[in-house]
Parts: C-alpha cells; sequence; structure tokens
C-alpha cells in the first residue's frame, strides 16, 4: 500500500495547486506557476500503490522507479511526467494526459489506458501486456522494443509511431489506424489487424503468422520478407505494396486487391 507520509504529501501539494490556480485553466497551470510546482514534485522509488490521484494535475512531475500499481490517475495531468521504470502495473489511467511523457521500461501490464493521450510519449521497453488502450493517442511515440502481448488497441491511433521489434503477439489492433508506423522486425503472429489502417506502414521482416489482416488497408506498404503464414488477409489492399521476398504460403489471399504489383510467393 501507498506511503502515508508521501501521499499525504503529494495530495498537499495537490490541494494548494488546485486553490492558487481554481480559475485557470489546465493548460495556463504552467503560466501561474503550476509547472514548477509540477517539477518541484520528486516522488521517485516511492511506494504509492492503490493512491487516488483523480483529476490530480501531476505534469512535469518524477515518478521514476515509483510504485503506482492499481492507483487509480482517471483523468490526471501527467503531460512530460517522469514515469521511467515506474510500476503502473493495474493502474487506471483512463482518460488520462500523458503527451512527451517519460515511460521508459515502465510496467503497465494490465493497465486501463482507454481514450489515454500518449502521443509523442516515450516507451520504449515498456511492457504493455494485456493493457486495454482502446481509442488511445499514440501518434508519434516511441515504441521501440515494447511488449504488447494480447494487449487491446482497438481503435487506437499509431500513426508516425515508432514500433521497431515490438512484441505484439495476440493484441488486438482492429479498426487502429498505424498509417505510416514502422514495425520492421514486429512480431506481430496471431494480431488482430482486421479494418487497420497500415497505409504507408513499414512491416519489412515482420512476423504475421496467423494474423488477421481481414480488410486492412496495406496500401502502398513495405513489407519486403515479411513473413504472413496462415494469415487471413481476404479483401485486403495491397494496392502498390512492396511485397518482394514476402513469405505468404499458405495464406487466405481471396479478394485481395494487388493492383498493378503482382504478388510474389517463395
Amino acid at each position: 500500500m501507498a506511503d502515508v507520509r508521501y501521499l499525504t504529501e503529494l495530495k498537499r501539494h495537490l490541494t494548494e495547486s488546485s486553490q492558487r490556480n481554481r480559475y485557470y485553466p489546465v493548460e495556463d497551470a504552467g503560466k501561474y506557476g503550476g509547472t514548477e510546482r509540477g517539477r518541484s514534485l520528486d516522488f521517485s522509488r516511492v511506494d504509492l500503490s492503490h493512491a487516488e490521484l483523480v483529476d490530480a494535475n501531476l505534469s512535469h512531475a518524477n515518478f521514476s522507479y515509483a510504485n503506482l500499481s492499481h492507483a487509480n490517475l482517471i483523468g490526471a495531468n501527467l503531460t512530460q511526467a517522469n514515469l521511467r521504470g515506474a510500476d503502473l502495473s493495474h493502474a487506471n489511467l483512463i482518460g488520462t494526459e500523458l503527451y512527451q511523457a517519460d515511460l521508459r521500461e515502465a510496467d503497465l501490464n494490465g493497465a486501463y489506458l482507454q481514450r489515454t493521450d500518449l502521443s509523442r510519449a516515450w516507451l520504449m521497453g515498456a511492457e504493455l501486456g494485456n493493457a486495454n488502450l482502446s481509442d488511445a493517442n499514440l501518434h508519434q511515440a516511441e515504441l521501440n522494443q515494447i511488449h504488447f502481448y494480447q494487449a487491446i488497441l482497438h481503435r487506437a491511433i499509431l500513426t508516425q509511431a515508432h514500433l521497431c521489434g515490438a512484441y505484439l503477439f495476440g493484441a488486438d489492433l482492429s479498426g487502429a489506424n498505424l498509417a505510416g508506423v514502422d514495425l520492421r522486425w514486429a512480431n506481430l503472429r496471431k494480431a488482430n489487424l482486421a479494418d487497420t489502417n497500415l497505409q504507408g506502414a513499414t512491416l519489412q521482416s515482420a512476423n504475421l503468422s496467423g494474423a488477421c489482416l481481414h480488410r486492412a488497408n496495406l496500401q502502398g506498404a513495405s513489407l519486403q520478407e515479411a513473413v504472413f503464414t496462415n494469415a487471413e488477409l481476404t479483401e485486403a489492399n495491397l494496392h502498390w505494396a512492396n511485397v518482394d521476398d514476402c513469405y505468404f504460403h499458405p495464406a487466405a489471399v481471396q479478394g485481395v486487391i494487388w493492383g498493378d504489383r503482382p504478388p510474389s510467393f517463395r
């Protein structure tokens, strides 16, 4: 459970911040001292598990290697916060603002991140197994070597994100927007990519064995040496996709739109 001393101090800071800025919107908090107070909050390596921090303004705060497991952070503002190596397993982060936050090597297994803003956040090496990121915004996020084992990313926005070498085994990416994403060497085995937008994405040497890509948009994608063994590509759009040296056998390719670039099987 949370360390009472540190939790009391944190709540005191938040109360003072709320009183001083009650008439100012969150986006103006830095102008009136909110940013400075956030930077003064140093809770690195502190136990804040199960803490109630709903709608708290914690932008720029330092929670590196802190224990926030099972914490309630619904609607909290953690813009540019330092959460590197923090334990956020099973934490409730629904609707939380994590723009440009540092979550490298953080433990987010089983976390609730629906509708969370993680745009331009750093999550390299983070663990998000079985996490729920439905409708989350991960635009231009740094996700290299991340673990999304069986994570839910339904309708999530991952445009121009970097997922090089990411582990997405069994992840649900149905309806997600991954236009222009970097998925080189990613493991997407048995992932659900039905109705996903992968236009212009880079999936060179990615493993999509057993993945579902029904009606996926792969127009103009780079798929060189990608593996589609036992994948379902029915009605997918591969118009102008680069499929050189791809491995499709056996794969379901009924109704695939190949355009002017015929498929290559080897």
